[in-house]
């Protein structure tokens, strides 16, 4: 009984030392500055024409600068950022996870290429390192040889673009306006989250010209619904072997308020009846039925003969919820 007495005494006498060291005044973390005291020696466009065709060791003293437009945040880019100046942009691969703790949207930063290399990925030029033959990612611990924030940086504004897109704004954000998702997309999600494949959705405004919307299985709105509507909508253009794809950084960049365009409903009978279904009255042997010849559902009433027929192409439900008029 008496040690646990000590015992309790030492603690009262503990926590009255320890309250004695407390100060109320509590001093504000410095605010971190970045001055690499560096200067860009060359343009993003300039670097990307030193690529030769062939992967391209840039083995002088080459210096970028670049603000950033799209980090891994939502998960839609890996292990990449992409940067963007004046005259165009460039993604360049890292080995590292979670680099928009550190290169957030709108922070500058200047990169040194001496020993990285420039090569393609689907046709389009990449800045990273060496790897098998290729280009690939700027391993971990070299990162901070090459890249280095500044001061300075404040998110870049997307520019405006219309169809038919062009490649001068490969790797850049840009908005679109009077746009919309596919009405057969519309109920679909961005992503195929459960086996973790890339879905391509497109984009069209009211003429029908569409560009495709590129999501990765593992971006954190895989799972989220297609917005529908009409409006606008900002992302990075690239492009895949020649074809234009939007990136998107974020689905709240996504602003589609106005009452959808164009077709209520659509079926291209893609090589079958699609979502119709049909239904024969009368008549067992003509039926409505995908026509290779014309590329429609088709059914013809004449066999050797006038015939009686009555059959049916029964579209799916027809939601007109987002319609007007």
């Amino acid at each position: 009984m008496r040690k646990y007495i000590k015992t309790f005494t030492f603690f009262i006498a503990s926590m009255i030392i320890l309250s004695s060291c407390i100060k109320n005044d509590f001093k504000e973390p410095e605010k971190t500055v970045y001055n690499p005291g560096i200067t860009e020696t060359t343009t993003i466009n300039e670097l990307k024409n030193l690529y030769t065709g062939q992967l391209t060791l840039l083995d002088t003293n080459v210096i970028i600068k670049g603000t950033v437009i799209a980090n891994d945040k939502t998960g839609n880019y890996y292990k990449a950022i992409v940067l963007q100046d004046s005259t165009g942009g460039i993604e360049i691969s890292l080995g590292a996870y979670e680099l928009h703790n550190l290169y957030h949207i709108g922070d500058l930063v200047y990169v040194k290429c001496q020993g990285l290399y420039l090569g393609e990925y689907g046709e389009v030029v990449q800045l990273g390192a060496y790897y098998e033959g290729s280009v690939g990612r700027i391993a971990e611990p070299l990162i901070k040889e090459h890249l280095f924030k500044s001061d300075g940086g404040i998110p870049i504004k997307p520019k405006p673009v219309t169809f038919p897109l062009n490649l001068s704004y490969l790797n850049q954000l840009v908005v679109l306006n009077d746009v919309q998702f596919s009405l057969n997309s519309i109920g679909l999600t961005y992503g195929d989250a459960d086996l973790q494949e890339d879905r391509d959705i497109p984009v069209e405004n009211c003429g029908g010209t569409s560009v495709n919307l590129r999501t990765g299985g593992y971006a954190d709105f895989a799972r989220d619904t297609i917005a529908p509507g009409h409006g606008s909508l900002i992302a990075v253009l690239t492009s895949y072997k020649g074809t234009f794809q939007l990136k998107l950084r974020d689905p709240k960049e996504i602003s589609f308020n106005d009452a959808r365009c164009g077709a209520v409903f659509e079926e291209t009978f893609e090589g079958n009846l699609g979502a119709f279904n049909q239904y024969s009255v009368v008549g067992d042997n003509q039926k409505w039925e995908y026509s290779s010849n014309y590329d429609c559902a088709l059914m013809s009433g004449y066999a050797s003969g006038s015939k009686a027929n009555e059959d049916w192409l029964i579209s799916p439900a027809i939601n007109l919820s987002e319609y007007s008029d």
